[in-house]
Formats: structure tokens, C-alpha cells, sequence
């Protein structure tokens, strides 16, 4: 296919994907934990951080026991 000199020379569009979609370094939980904002919305959500850390804590296990498995297969 030829291209006519029109669209040889036509600026061409290059989608940018928005910088909120790269993948970064994620915060750690002791520091995300020490935000005042944090503190607000678990308070509204009645959790304490005991109860965020338990969550994450079952949430580790259950991928490493998911993990460890897939690497015994």
C-alpha cells in the first residue's frame, strides 16, 4: 500500500497511557498505616490497625499456601 504525500507527512497520533497506570513502588503498610487519612477512614470504617494488619497477614498466607502449591506441581 502507498501512502499519498498527505499522509506521508500527517502528524501521527501515539496514544500516551496516563501516568496513574504505571505500575510503581508500592508504599509500605507501616507507612500507609502512619497517614493521618488513613487513620480517618479507618475510623469511619470502625477497623483498627490490628484489624488491617490480621487482613493482610490472612491475605499472605493463603497466597503463599496457594503459591507453595503451585510450585510442588
Amino acid at each position: 500500500m502507498v501512502e499519498s504525500s498527505a499522509q506521508a507527512f500527517a502528524p501521527r497520533i501515539v496514544a500516551r497511557r496516563p501516568a496513574w497506570s504505571e505500575a510503581g513502588e508500592e508504599p509500605r503498610l507501616g507507612d500507609m498505616l502512619a497517614d493521618p487519612i488513613v487513620h480517618l477512614v479507618m475510623a469511619r470504617d470502625n477497623l483498627s490497625r490490628a484489624d488491617v494488619e490480621r487482613a493482610v497477614a490472612f491475605g499472605q498466607r493463603a497466597m503463599r499456601s496457594r503459591l507453595c502449591s503451585l510450585c510442588a506441581a
